[in-house]
């Protein structure tokens, strides 16, 4: 048998985060003896209370854990959840997300708007478990955005307006717990790997062409060229004049979509013209395009349904998600066929327009990184043509210190879209035998892995195999968690320059 994860309904929400950490889930039947069981309705409930009562260990959310063993909770709206030193907030910032809340009058994990515990243990018999403050796909799928600060050591708090929800920090959030209840069990925790082959990281650049003319596209072309690198250059084809072929040139480097006019319209219709008017000048020239970025890193519903319409494969846009995993927008009561890949939303451009210095702006880079490779997430970084024409050094600087890492994988956007597909639908099964894990319906050419954390904390990484002998893999111990730095709290403050900011923005679009 193989240490899977149940589900009672099966969510969107949870599904979605399931699936960004590579888990083997099925829904929940009675009978099922799932290492930890999520309850995200309460459909089974005497059923539910039965596996814990045998020591089985639950996740839900405190609104469901108050009618499960009837606990008394009350509602509040929370603003940000601030992380404790516990296991459940390893390398977890600041979690925001801009929606109600459950609180029960008892100790918890982390503080919601600095009053309440944001998390819960509880137990019941035998059985254990962990309850989140809110309900997942409520928070998920939220496609509220809002200006927000980011945090910078070395100079001024840069600001954008990107996804209300730090959705990123709510996928790590709740993937803790699930490890935490994995570790409780006494149980390896399985998961497929985020990056192809086994490597370390993923690093991908993003090349926003915001009125450029090919002059400035091709200067930085050079740069990234010189570096023996390539990425993703979405172009604003308005602004090249007529001279979109020119942009074969680039040799070794993804197109993609970013607009014709640099704007977002509120009228669905109008939007969907400026893509796909972009598009189709692009196939023009035979420039094949696979992805959108948003001007401003807009989204909504709408501009969901049009990049599903005028056949995208991905997009990217931070005013869905940011600093996270791929995931897919909800839309129309289902998920969408486009993959959203996640950047990090500030650029040098963004770091220059709050007054940093070149200097800041590299050393703000270089944390990042350093965070962020530590931390296994993704180096999904962006800036603008303009801006790294004019100052070259900062792209320089990014692509060097990504080199000087171990182990990272290099791409495009399309690359890493066709990786994450072959993650997604690579599906082995798998058994352990005693001290002999199996796997059945395998692709050797396949670039998927998996990890193993043991409830001690140490981890490996193995290759798809028949056969793998657990007793003879060498576990390295993780990384150890960065404590959270109090300072970054100081992103709260300033709520009415953030409003100004705001102002600002509207009226640049």
């Amino acid at each position: 048998m193989f240490p899977y994860i149940g589900i009672v309904k099966g969510n969107h929400g949870w599904v979605q985060i399931l699936n960004q950490e590579g888990l083997l889930f099925k829904i929940f039947k009675p009978g099922d003896n799932p290492v930890v069981l999520i309850v995200d309705e309460l459909t089974k409930k005497s059923e539910i209370l039965d596996y814990l009562s045998e020591g089985g260990c639950i996740l839900t959310d405190t609104e469901t854990l108050g009618s499960l063993l009837g606990e008394s909770v009350r509602s509040v709206i929370i603003n940000s959840i601030i992380p404790d030193g516990s296991d459940l907030f390893r390398n977890v910032g600041i979690v925001d997300v801009y929606n109600k809340a459950y609180v029960i009058n008892k100790k918890g994990f982390g503080t919601i708007n600095n009053k309440f515990p944001a998390l819960y243990d509880f137990s019941y018999k035998n059985g254990f478990g962990i309850s989140l403050p809110f309900n997942i796909s409520s928070v998920i799928f939220d496609t509220t955005r809002r200006m927000k600060y980011f945090y910078n050591e070395y100079g001024k708090f840069p600001a954008d307006c990107v996804s209300s929800v730090s959705k990123g920090e709510v996928r790590k959030l709740a993937v803790n717990a699930i490890r935490y209840l994995f570790s409780k069990k006494g149980t390896n925790y399985f998961h497929k790997w985020y990056y192809p082959d086994g490597k370390r990281n993923a690093f991908l650049f993003r090349v926003d062409t915001d009125k450029s003319n090919f002059d400035e596209i091709y200067n930085t072309y050079k740069i990234v060229d010189e570096h023996d690198f390539c990425c993703t250059f979405f172009i604003d084809v308005k602004s090249l004049g007529g001279s979109q072929d020119a942009l074969k040139e680039l040799k070794n480097q993804e197109i993609a979509v970013h607009c014709f006019e640099h704007k977002v319209f509120k009228d669905p219709l109008r939007n969907r013209k400026n893509f796909s008017r972009a598009k189709r000048l692009l196939q023009k020239v035979s420039i094949e395009t696979y992805g959108l970025a948003v001007p401003y890193g807009a989204w909504n519903n709408s501009i969901g349904f049009v990049t599903e319409d005028l056949k995208f494969k991905y997009s990217s846009e931070s005013s869905f998600s940011y600093d996270d995993l791929p995931s897919y927008p909800y839309i129309n009561a289902r998920l969408s066929h486009v993959l959203q890949i996640p950047v990090h939303p500030i650029s040098p451009g963004t770091l220059l327009h709050a007054k940093n210095s070149i200097d800041v702006i590299k050393k703000y880079f270089g944390k990042i990184i350093e965070e962020k490779y530590s931390n296994d997430e993704p180096l999904f970084l962006y800036g603008h043509s303009e801006v790294i024409s004019r100052y070259p050094s900062i792209l320089e600087y990014i692509i060097n210190v990504v080199k000087e890492k171990s182990e990272i994988w290099m791409g495009t956007y399309r690359d890493f879209y066709d990786w994450w597909m072959e993650r997604e639908n690579t599906n082995p099964e798998i058994l352990i035998d005693g001290i002999t894990l199996k796997m059945n319906g395998i692709n050797k050419n396949s670039r998927l892995t998996f990890r193993i954390i043991t409830p001690e904390g140490r981890n490996t990484i193995i290759p798809l195999k028949k056969e793998v002998d657990l007793e003879e893999l060498k576990f390295t111990e993780m990384a150890k968690s960065r404590p959270f730095d109090k300072n970054k709290l100081k992103i709260k403050q300033g709520n009415f320059k953030l409003k100004l900011k705001e102002i600002e923005n509207w009226i640049k679009r």
